[in-house]
């Protein structure tokens, strides 16, 4: 946000980045949400990084260790806060992330309220990080990214959590106002299973259908926006997206599921989603409306069925993409998170905020009206938007 002019506003918020210490693929959909709250509110941005290390032997050294170690504090240059705040944002990805940010007073004494928000947080991973647990309870309030953990981390910590699902930059991922062409018959983003691969890859054998997938792990980028900006791209050129859940299990335990990023970003995107939804609340909650994953079993070879009785059903597919859109923008952009934290904080929300709020509404109108103007009786929150976002039918490239 701006703060040049007479009418500037001082920043009330400090948002502690991890983007200095990693910049790998799995965690720009959190460096979005941050840059995303520097547009809409009054933030400064800080992002930690790490002292060169200009001994070769050194630098072979410490990449051995970051293999089998997390990056630890004495690692990290840590900027010295200008100013007091209203309140301290500590974005992170998994709990580790924690002990690159010590000393945790450094940020925790710049404001008045400590707010910590980590993505992924499984019930396997607390007892191999006990202390960070221990640092998480300097925080005032905790948001979880996942579901089935609140209470373990509320009780380990002492603290209030919050559950804080995914989200992603709604206006970015839009297919509206100008509808591409979906030339992409099917994206599997990230790991897949394996029978539902082979069978995609049969299905784009007569080479009618595009199957497009990752061929890399959790690489570095070269820059995180420019990753976003091109994965928002690519889904909004697809028919037909990936989305199963989050898991993680130990021996003799039941397995965690959770609403992964993929949900999100392809659903923001007007893709239709295909897979195996988690079996928790956190469906119903957030991702309750008619349609929002068809379902198949996970790792199942019988995904070309499914996909032929989507093509049997036209209007269907675009209502399935219409309010996916429609409820993306109304519901899961990174403001409507960002409303719940200073909600917690009991911070009143700034006027680009509702600038913000007023584009995504301006989008969503156009998803849910046709063009001759009449909202579709029975899709719910969306409506059939106009024949451009579909491309051409697929029901003569299904292939195999």
């Amino acid at each position: 946000m701006q703060l040049d002019g007479p009418d500037a506003v001082m920043p009330r918020v400090l948002c502690v980045s991890y983007r200095g210490l990693q910049g790998v693929v799995s965690r720009c959909l959190r460096y979005e949400f941050e840059d995303v709250l520097a547009t809409i509110d009054a933030v400064d941005l800080v992002a930690p990084g790490r002292p060169p290390i200009t001994s070769p032997v050194a630098r072979r050294l410490a990449a051995r260790l970051e293999r089998h170690i997390p990056v630890i504090g004495w690692t990290t240059q840590v900027p010295a806060p200008r100013r007091r705040y209203e309140m301290v944002l500590v974005c992170l990805q998994t709990l580790g992330d924690l002990y690159a940010l010590t000393p945790l007073s450094a940020w925790r004494g710049t404001a008045e309220m400590s707010v910590c928000y980590i993505e992924d947080v499984f019930l396997t991973d607390l007892g191999r990080h006990r202390g960070a647990l221990d640092l998480l309870r300097r925080f005032d309030q905790i948001f979880l990214g996942c579901h089935g953990s609140l209470a373990a981390v509320a009780d380990a910590t002492g603290r209030p959590c919050r559950y804080l699902p995914p989200s992603v930059d709604a206006v970015r991922f839009c297919p509206y106002p100008d509808l591409p062409e979906r030339v992409i018959d099917f994206y599997a983003m990230g790991r897949r299973p394996e029978a539902t691969h082979r069978a995609l890859l049969r299905m784009s054998d007569g080479g009618r259908w595009f199957y497009l997938f990752d061929t890399q792990g959790n690489t570095e980028v070269t820059d995180p926006r420019e990753h976003r900006l091109r994965l928002a791209n690519l889904i909004k050129r697809t028919r037909y997206f990936l989305a199963n859940a989050a898991q993680r299990s130990a021996p003799g335990e039941p397995r965690q599921e959770e609403l992964g990023f993929r949900f999100f970003e392809g659903a923001a995107a007007g893709a239709v989603l295909i897979g195996d939804p988690p079996r928790n609340p956190s469906l119903t909650d957030v991702f309750g409306w008619r349609d929002s994953v068809v379902p198949l079993p996970l790792d199942s070879p019988d995904i070309a069925e499914v996909i032929q009785e989507l093509e049997s059903d036209p209007e269907r597919v675009e209502r399935i993409r219409a309010t996916n859109v429609v409820q993306s923008l109304r519901r899961h952009d990174h403001l409507h998170r960002w409303e719940e934290i200073l909600g917690v904080a009991g911070l009143d929300p700034l006027p680009p905020l509702e600038e913000r709020r007023r584009r995504l509404g301006e989008l969503a109108a156009l998803a849910e009206w046709s063009d001759g103007g009449e909202q579709r009786p029975d899709a719910g929150p969306g409506a059939k938007p106009g024949s451009g976002a579909a491309g051409v039918p697929a029901s003569s490239r299904l292939g195999h």
